[in-house]
């Protein structure tokens, strides 16, 4: 009969790097959503520029979660507004 005793460090160690990956493409995302908004031309129609923060608001929100271990089963608050400075802080 084989041994499974080390499945779940790798089972743990394919989350981490799947953590990982996700958190460098949520950063990417974040970073894309700021620069456009920020070098956004006057001419953009408002609603456009209201998408494009509702998208960055979303991944901001995604990144954040991710952070708290939101997919390992802890709680999430529904409103992104009520997370805490120093979870936003690991955005910058």
């Amino acid at each position: 009969m084989k041994s499974t005793a080390g499945g779940g460090a790798a089972a743990r160690g394919v989350r981490c790097q799947s953590a990982s990956t996700s958190e460098t493409l949520l950063r990417a995302e974040i970073e894309f959503w700021r620069k456009l908004l920020d070098e956004c031309n006057p001419s953009v129609p408002a609603d456009s520029i209201e998408r494009m923060r509702q998208a960055l608001a979303l991944a901001e929100r995604r990144f954040l979660e991710l952070c708290r271990g939101v997919g390992e089963g802890a709680e999430s608050s529904d409103r992104p507004e009520e997370a805490s400075l120093a979870n936003r802080d690991c955005l910058h």
